[in-house]
């Protein structure tokens, strides 16, 4: 036997000792404890304090768990520690309940309060924006999501301004504002958010919180389909972005038969910011802040 295991078998007869050898009865010991020998051999100290309720050994043993596959043992140490408010354990124990993990019931409600009382720790714009999404996109509890993306977005989250704007646009948890719709959008598009500068084509197009203009949601619309990556073309996808494209060409190109070129070649080589300018200066337009 290698020294080092030998130490840790003395470590494991140490507890017997320690709790007493009536109250150590095995594997069905273990069991009650959610536990088993590997993390005795692993981390004794780790698991003996997590008996005695340190919050953050309970998440190292819930972690240690997690990390083997052990889903049943791992979310009572992250629950337990949890339950004391460490941060590290309620984040994992949020992703176990969203994905229904083997042996944790699927339980979006459980995991978006978990993310919440995360951002009540830090008070921070990312975990402002981690319990968003979540109540948003796995609850569709639109308004507990929206006071987090406020926080988030004014805090420059290009994501969650789209979010934000959806929100307004088909009035999702608060009224429906046309004005602060387009704001947040335009605030998304200039950091190139695709699926901003898709909904703003549609505003220009259909003249809803911007002025209507066949040209601004063309140019917009190209904008979006040269920036799109990854999970924006998703939701591009989702939103119906080719069919939407060519009602916008329909509307726009008859009258410009020269513009595709050149809208082509402008969007691949400017920004979003810089996109809207150009708009700006040709169908004036005055963004409201909202309070």
């Amino acid at each position: 036997m290698a020294a080092n295991d030998s130490g840790k078998t003395i470590a494991v007869l140490a507890l017997v000792g320690i709790l007493g050898a009536g109250a150590f009865m095995g594997n069905s010991w273990l069991n009650a404890q959610h536990a088993d020998y590997n993390i005795l051999l692993n981390d004794f100290g780790a698991f003996q304090s997590a008996l005695s309720g340190d919050a953050e050994a309970q998440y190292t043993v819930g972690k240690f768990y997690a990390d083997a596959g052990k889903w049943q043992n791992a979310i009572f140490w992250l629950n337990k520690s949890a339950d004391q408010n460490n941060a590290q354990a309620l984040s994992e124990a949020a992703m176990a309940y969203l994905d229904g993990r083997d042996g944790v019931p699927k339980d979006a409600n459980h995991a978006c309060r978990n993310l919440e009382k995360v951002y009540d720790l830090h008070k921070d714009a990312a975990n402002a924006a981690n319990a968003g999404f979540c109540y948003d996109e796995n609850m569709q509890a639109f308004a507990q999501a929206l006071p987090f993306y406020q926080i988030a977005a004014k805090a420059g989250n290009n994501a969650v301004r789209y979010k934000l704007g959806r929100l307004y646009d088909l009035g999702q948890g608060t009224d429906q504002n046309y004005d602060t719709a387009a704001y947040w959008y335009r605030q998304a598009a200039k950091g190139n958010n695709a699926p901003a500068l898709y909904s703003l084509a549609l505003m220009y197009m259909q003249g809803n919180g911007v002025p209507k203009s066949p040209f601004a949601a063309y140019v917009l619309a190209k904008s979006a389909q040269a920036k799109q990556s990854g999970n924006d073309a998703n939701e591009l996808a989702r939103r119906n972005f080719d069919g939407k494209l060519s009602e916008i060409e329909t509307a726009y190109l008859p009258n410009a038969p020269k513009a595709k070129a050149e809208v082509e070649q402008y969007v691949k080589s400017h920004s979003g910011a810089e996109t809207l300018e150009l708009i700006d200066s040709r169908v004036p337009y005055t963004e409201t802040v909202p309070e």
